[in-house]
């Protein structure tokens, strides 16, 4: 199995972001990470992680989300 946890993201702090899909997509194309958005599960402007990946999987796919945000960043 899998455990979940979902995570608000603040899209007004995003320039060229319009939606939890948007930074889904965006975040899979650019730094080869996907996640799911919140608006599939009827929890919009949030996005869903999976958290029983390897620590060190984690740690990498943290960092490239991390740099996406920073990119974004307005």
């Amino acid at each position: 199995g899998a455990m979940y946890v979902m995570v608000k993201i603040d899209l007004a702090a995003f320039d060229g972001i319009t939606s939890d899909a948007d930074f889904c997509h965006k975040l899979k194309w650019e730094e080869s990470v996907e996640i799911l958005p919140g608006e599939c599960f009827s929890y919009p402007g949030t996005v869903r992680l999976v958290i029983t990946p390897p620590h060190d999987v984690l740690r990498a796919a943290s960092a490239r989300i991390a740099a996406f945000c920073q990119r974004h960043r307005k």
